[in-house]
């Protein structure tokens, strides 16, 4: 069965929030950031209303890079800015062949970050990722590494099958992704580190590994291309074999870009609404025995403020909350509970095509019902009722979000209503007409 998490969706929000493509919003943004605590201004460097204009258009751009040229990997592409935004790690699981490795290599292009990549193995050795020993130290009496070239000089890292790491490679990789530096002998190094993406076939079951697994915030189970896609990928591969569509992936944009967003724009992402509902989710998948630590528990909004961003909002609303579809799940067959239960509980164009979906598998009954040569009126006036609630129902949920899908299908559904009471009328017009005939016999 395939499983595709497409709530990112089409920048679509409740009717009560203006959509954010307008200087309103970097006004917005701007009066936010100046009502920051002014403890925070030794941080924070000053931007100007176009630096923040182009800041705020910038992640979709990238993303619309990223994903030009790679068939069905646009929640990929958008889970990766989104981690570039809040400067955290990201994680696929799956089978290989799915333009993993192609996409990592894209992204640090596209932001001009120095890049390291690694394949890892059961046999793969600490001077391999880290570096080899510095020589001439050790004949110092110095235990350096050289680290030129590897991952402590790099500011995005792909490391595919990152959980083949072993103890030595892993207290490493820790130091360095949860604190940015790296001890080397007895000195403690800073390093450059940004983003690094992860990947691995299965998800770890070793406990040593819990701890790397745990400190890549987000997480993600992609698929193969669905059948209705094979043909474009079939094209894509084509093209880019004998080069006939050279996608450009030098850089629109620099690492320090995404520095600026998440010191100046992030954090004037209104969140006050969504604060309190975060909560009761959290509480409500706890309840589920879904379980996150504490680290990633709070973690969550500013994945949420990224994702606000990326769907140019200046205000953070539910459906933001899916994000936790890439936080909460630990494996696939989790990733599939939560978002089902987050579709159920969330206010979101997805909850609402369910209902419609629901309606219009109802008006197909009714359809057949009326169809019947011989129908009651008890059973008419039934069928009244509930096409007027059902009619009732769709116009409260059309125009909620500023999503073409939704509202398509609600024309669609609110037609086929239409429709159907259409029929209804004819049916009682030939029933009251029948009446008079009987009537106008038996006198």
């Amino acid at each position: 069965m395939e499983l595709k998490f497409g709530w990112f969706g089409k920048r679509h929000e409740s009717s009560s929030i203006s959509k954010g493509d307008g200087e309103s919003d970097i006004i917005a943004l701007k009066r936010s950031q100046a009502n920051t605590d002014h403890a925070d201004k030794g941080r924070k460097s000053e931007i100007s209303d176009n630096e923040a204009m182009r800041l705020f258009l910038l992640p979709e751009k990238i993303v619309h890079a990223l994903s030009k040229g790679l068939v069905g990997r646009e929640e990929e592409a958008k889970l990766i800015v989104i981690a570039l935004m809040i400067r955290e790690h990201v994680v696929f699981i799956g089978e290989p062949g799915i333009s993993k490795s192609q996409i990592a290599e894209k992204t640090a292009n596209l932001v001009k970050a120095k890049f390291f990549k690694y394949q890892l193995a059961e046999t793969t050795r600490p001077e391999e990722i880290i570096g080899p020993l510095d020589i001439k130290a050790f004949r110092r009496s110095e235990f350096k590494r050289n680290h030129k070239n590897k991952l402590p000089e790099a500011e995005i890292a792909f490391l595919d099958e990152i959980f083949n790491a072993d103890s030595f490679i892993l207290n490493d990789l820790l130091s360095i992704f949860q604190e940015k530096v790296i001890y080397d002998g007895e000195a403690k190094i800073s390093v450059p580190l940004h983003t690094a993406i992860g990947t691995s076939n299965n998800v770890p079951t070793s406990k040593n590994l819990v701890a790397i697994y745990d400190r890549m915030l987000l997480r993600s189970f992609p698929e193969p291309v669905p059948e209705s896609r094979v043909s474009d990928l079939v094209d894509a591969v084509w093209a880019n074999e004998f080069r006939h569509s050279k996608a450009d992936n030098s850089g629109i944009s620099k690492l320090s870009d995404m520095n600026k967003i998440y010191e100046n724009l992030l954090e004037s992402i209104d969140l006050s609404k969504i604060k309190p509902r975060l909560v009761e989710v959290l509480a409500m998948l706890e309840r589920q025995n879904i379980h996150l630590s504490d680290r990633r528990k709070g973690k969550v909004l500013k994945a949420v403020a990224a994702h606000a961003l990326l769907e140019r909002r200046t205000i953070a609303i539910e459906e933001d909350l899916m994000i936790l579809v890439h936080i909460a799940p630990h494996n696939l067959a989790t990733a599939k509970r939560v978002k089902a239960m987050l579709e159920d509980e969330l206010e979101t164009p997805k909850k609402y095509l369910k209902i419609l979906n629901d309606i219009n598998m109802n008006l197909n009954t009714t359809e057949e019902l009326l169809s019947r040569e011989a129908i009651s009126e008890s059973d008419l006036e039934s069928k009244k009722k509930f096409l007027l609630s059902a009619d009732d129902r769709i116009s409260k949920i059309k125009g909620k979000f500023e999503d073409e899908d939704l509202n398509s299908t609600c024309e669609n559904v609110s037609m086929h209503i239409n429709a159907l009471l259409d029929k209804i009328q004819v049916i009682e017009t030939n029933k009251e007409e029948q009446k008079k005939e009987g009537q106008s016999h038996a006198e």
